[in-house]
């Protein structure tokens, strides 16, 4: 963290749910359980997450939920009809909750979204102006589709 500007930086930590990169979760045959366990993705992260906390860093939690059966989830993409057929994501499930070691901390956000994109119809962008964040440091899974 000493080269990013914690005034002006934010760590993003995205999907990090147990529905996503946990074994006996919905999208498990996916593979991402798999290749999060190859890349140490969970201690990676929270690694991350307390050189940020310490840096003065604010760390965002972006999670993907859905209410039961998923009312108003377009079911335009196979993504989106997975998610509503696996029951994945429901707020309050184990599915929906955030992996074990990267829970939200006292001071860190938490922005939740209905698509894939973290940005697009969430609070994720005012919140980082309102930050004043022109730096944002992307962490978790699947995040090439959510930008």
């Amino acid at each position: 963290m000493d080269r990013i500007d914690p005034h002006s930086s934010a760590l993003v930590i995205q999907d990090l749910q147990n529905d996503v990169i946990i074994e006996g979760g919905a999208f498990a045959d996916s593979g991402a359980p798999a290749h999060a366990t190859s890349q140490n993705v969970v201690e990676n992260v929270k690694g991350l997450a307390q050189a940020a906390r310490k840096a003065g860093v604010p760390v965002i939690h972006v999670w993907y939920i859905v209410e039961r059966g998923a009312p108003g989830l377009k079911q335009n993409a196979p993504l989106f009809q997975g998610v509503r057929e696996a029951n994945a994501l429901v707020r309050g499930t184990w599915g929906a909750a955030p992996v074990d070691g990267l829970e939200p901390h006292e001071g860190d956000h938490v922005v939740e979204k209905m698509r894939m994109n973290g940005f697009y119809e969430t609070r994720l962008d005012i919140l980082l102006r309102g930050l004043g964040v022109d730096t944002v440091i992307i962490t978790g899974a699947w995040t090439n589709m959510s930008i």
